[in-house]
């Protein structure tokens, strides 16, 4: 792989510049780092939720995904609320 010159002057990899190939994939280390960035603010009170050991989950949202989560992994792939393998309607369920 040779670098060259374009018409514009402007270095290029396989026929492209180095501005349009950065163009095209900064959004890639800029969502890794707003995702880092929101790993690092709710990952700074992880303390205030584990007490001995033990995972305390506040409120019923926690709970109820917690719960729901737990039992798709022990039935998988047969999901009664699921109705696998002909499904439902996508208004089931209210979070994926």
């Amino acid at each position: 792989m040779s670098d060259d010159t374009d018409r514009s002057g402007s270095l290029s990899i396989t026929g492209r510049s180095v501005l349009d190939v950065a163009a095209d994939w900064y959004p890639v280390p800029v969502v890794a780092l707003l995702m880092a960035f929101m790993l690092w603010v709710r990952g700074q009170s992880w303390q205030n939720f584990v007490q001995n050991g033990t995972v305390l989950l506040s409120g019923n949202d926690p709970w109820y995904h917690f719960r729901s989560t737990m039992y798709v992994v022990e039935h998988w792939p047969f999901d009664v609320w699921t109705q696998y393998p002909t499904g439902v309607a996508v208004g089931q369920f209210g979070t994926l």
